[in-house]
């Protein structure tokens, strides 16, 4: 199972990236109310097809919510979607029933070549019990199945209470301050260690006046300028700056906490598109030379003949 924190920074990756960046503002307390809507709405269309017995899925219910809130704004309402990631929950939405499926089926198919009982491939006669080990084994599965499926069910709510929390109260939510004095030294080596990889990277070039500005408009729309890695170079240097003095995350002042989470969360967005974008770029490469191979060591048809 994935702990609610994963869950909720999974969530914070769905989201516009001026929304996380402007906690405290007036985006930000309407994206809070939103989800409050959205909460109360998936509560109440819970309550109603319990109440009535019909099936229902609580993940269906949000990404419903949030279509129907994206179609009645129009296609503007979709500018700040990050698309790759809604693309992902939406194959694991389609699969996984099929995936299911399918498993059943072979374990069933398995279980009739293991176990020659035709009682028990047969629907019991009215009344009747089913075998006492066959009943066993139902209540251990099945409170295995409820635990987990509950279990995750739960993180859904857990991750939009954190994001709440980080938008209405960032100064105590937004960043860790219970990291020990061993870990921030750690993560500050590695900081000084990308900042020098950036600066390898970044052609000499000079960071934009804005340096968070940029790094952030490199976010959004996934083209880097000449300018990405000098700025995001710089990012990172400011991150250091303003942790190394206080020597601890602990020790950072209250009125620079929403700096740093914003220059954390910013410069952690911008390394993980770099990374995508590169391992696709890989990935297309490679597959252009397979097929450069195939076709040069593929004997022609007028050699055959």
């Amino acid at each position: 199972m994935i702990s609610s924190g994963a869950v909720a920074f999974g969530i914070l990756q769905l989201l516009q990236v001026e929304l996380i960046i402007g906690v405290g503002s007036s985006k930000d307390f309407a994206m809070v109310f939103a989800l409050l809507i959205v909460a109360i709405i998936w509560i109440i269309w819970n309550l109603g097809t319990w109440a009535l017995g019909l099936p229902s899925s609580s993940s269906h219910t949000v990404i419903g919510v949030g279509l129907m809130n994206q179609m009645l704004h129009g296609t503007d309402g979709t500018s700040g979607v990050d698309w790759n990631q809604a693309l992902g929950v939406g194959k694991l939405l389609l699969f996984s029933p099929i995936v299911g499926f399918l498993a059943a089926v072979f374990l069933l198919y398995i279980l009739k070549l293991v176990v020659r009982v035709p009682a028990l491939y047969k629907e019991p006669e009215k009344n009747a019990p089913s075998l006492f080990w066959i009943r066993c084994l139902l209540i251990l599965t099945c409170t295995g199945v409820s635990f987990a499926h509950g279990s995750n069910d739960g993180q859904k709510g857990m991750g939009l209470i954190m994001l709440i929390l980080i938008g209405t109260v960032p100064t105590a939510y937004a960043l860790n301050k219970a990291v020990m004095l061993g870990e921030t030294q750690t993560f500050l080596l590695f900081s000084h260690n990308a900042s020098e990889v950036l600066q390898k990277y970044s052609n000499n070039a000079q960071p934009a006046a804005d340096a968070r500005g940029a790094v952030e408009k490199y976010v959004q729309m996934k083209h880097a300028a000449s300018d990405t890695i000098a700025s995001l170079k710089s990012v990172v240097d400011s991150i250091d700056s303003q942790i190394r003095p206080n020597e601890s995350v602990a020790n950072v002042p209250q009125s620079q906490v929403k700096n740093v989470r914003n220059d954390m969360y910013i410069t952690s967005e911008a390394l993980r598109i770099m990374e995508k974008i590169r391992r696709s770029r890989r990935t297309t490469t490679r597959s252009s030379a397979t097929t450069r191979s195939s076709s040069i060591t593929r004997p022609s048809s007028s050699r055959r003949g």
